[in-house]
């Protein structure tokens, strides 16, 4: 039935990360496994906590040790098979198609999806923003933040 589609809407989430390599990161064994600096951080951290932008103000070491590890994962992972297959598919509608994904890992781009046809509703790994409000700007991030 998806071959016959007139059009496609592909939502995503961690799933589509696993098979890349990346962690779920639910909970707090989850993300001790996935970054070791969670268990010197203060106790009971989890990843949806440290992923506060409050961190930065708060313990800009922690912030920044965390999120120069993500980045530096989510680089280093490579966009699986599944994303160019989903991308077949996708130009096979008539009717066009669209992805929202609430992964950060910017695979959907790095496999040739068309930014104009992608929500990623958390953000992405391949751009910074203030975190104050200074400005509304997003900009590229470098590929090394120099951590």
């Amino acid at each position: 039935w998806i071959a016959s589609a007139d059009a496609l809407l592909i939502c995503s989430g961690a799933g589509m990360g696993v098979d890349a390599g990346l962690a779920t990161f639910r909970g707090q064994s989850a993300a001790l496994a996935s970054w070791p600096g969670l268990s010197n951080a203060s106790s009971g951290l989890d990843y949806q906590e440290i992923c506060k932008a409050n961190w930065f103000a708060k313990d800009p070491h922690l912030a920044w040790a965390f999120w120069n590890f993500c980045h530096r994962a989510y680089l280093a992972a490579k966009p699986h098979a599944g994303y160019e297959l989903v991308k077949r598919w996708a130009n096979k509608a008539p009717l066009g198609f669209f992805a929202f994904t609430t992964n950060i890992d910017s695979h959907w781009v790095r496999s040739g999806w068309d930014q104009a046809r992608l929500v990623e509703v958390h953000g992405a790994v391949r751009w910074l923003q203030c975190s104050v409000p200074c400005c509304p700007t997003a900009w590229a991030a470098p590929e090394d933040l120099g951590l």
